[in-house]
């Protein structure tokens, strides 16, 4: 498994139209990819994760916008219940796509890794086991025909509280706003410290069919 990182300032490069035109261009090809994936029954999951404001659920937007939308499922878990939380991987198999489908997750079972275990939301021993378990988890749904992507959106300390500030400020996004958001901001060396722990594990294991894109925003 290789983590690649992408800088978004390569597009800053574009003007308005060229960038239009290859916003364009790469929907058209994601089109043909979902009727490539119907055609064939492939199964493709693409994990959205990174930090606040990072701009995840805006890429998710971006993906889907003009996509077949019988075909593919957006998911966004909420709180897991006390179950969910000591049975981990079962809460995140119900949702792994089925034949023909495309999911697309705004964050996802590793949650357990970064935001959980500095928010107190999670034991050591759940944050251990995972970190543990993981890579073994993926290695079967990818030997059961799920193709894994991920995303991981990171942006700088500056920039997520001037997000947050607006976001705050908003009268459309105000709702987005938690306490915990704002704690968020506190325990930025924290999240970097879990953020390397997750990366260095990932890259311990040569995972087949597997990949891992960090964009710098």
């Amino acid at each position: 498994m290789k983590i690649i990182n992408l800088d978004q300032t390569d597009y800053k490069k574009l003007d308005a139209k060229s960038y239009d035109l290859e916003k364009r261009r790469l929907r058209i090809e994601f089109l043909k990819l979902q009727e490539d994936v119907i055609k064939n029954n492939r199964r493709i999951c693409i994990v959205f994760e990174g930090r606040d404001t990072a701009g995840k659920s805006t890429a998710i937007r971006f993906f889907s916008e003009y996509l077949m939308p019988k075909h593919f499922n957006y998911i966004q878990l909420g709180i897991p219940t006390k179950w969910e939380s000591s049975h981990w991987f079962q809460r995140w198999s119900k949702v792994i796509p089925h034949n023909g489908q495309i999911s697309f997750l705004d964050r996802s079972w590793y949650t357990r890794a970064i935001t959980e275990p500095i928010m107190g939301y999670c034991t050591e021993n759940q944050y251990r086991a995972f970190m543990k378990k993981v890579n073994n988890w993926e290695e079967k749904l990818i030997n059961d025909g799920v193709e894994l992507t991920k995303f991981y959106f990171s942006l700088s300390k500056d920039q997520q509280k001037i997000r947050m500030k607006a976001r705050k400020n908003s009268e459309l996004k105000y709702w987005k706003l938690s306490k915990n958001d704002e704690k968020v901001i506190t325990k930025w060396n924290a999240f970097t410290l879990y953020k390397e722990q997750m990366f260095e594990k990932l890259e311990l294991k040569l995972v087949h069919g597997f990949q891992l894109i960090q964009i710098i925003r």
